[in-house]
């Protein structure tokens, strides 16, 4: 099994960058309009993907989208942030869905 990582403390630029996104940019969400008709051209190049421990609202949305475009979810290893956590289990699991080697 890969290695977990320990989280470490974020850096000043991270902690920025939290904010801006925290304040400003996730409360655009609620505005935000989906094009759907845009989605479902592009439906070849996307794939709706969730973490395997990810419950609630991003794995709810995951879905949502691989429902509306009549895909599978793909589950990469962690929650929403796996990425970080778990580099090594994520990056298998990438290569495996860009190469369709699954």
């Amino acid at each position: 099994m890969a290695p977990v990582l320990a989280r470490t403390q974020p850096r000043p630029e991270r902690i920025a960058n939290l904010e801006v996104f925290l304040c400003r940019d996730a409360p655009a969400v609620h505005h935000y309009q989906l094009d759907l008709p845009a989605l479902h051209k592009a439906a070849a190049c996307i794939v709706p993907a969730a973490g395997t421990s990810t419950r609630a609202f991003p794995r709810h949305c995951a879905q949502a989208l691989a429902d509306e475009l009549g895909k599978p979810l793909a589950e990469f290893p962690g929650n929403h942030s796996g990425f970080t956590l778990r580099p090594q289990a994520f990056a298998a699991r990438l290569h495996e869905i860009l190469t369709g080697s699954q």
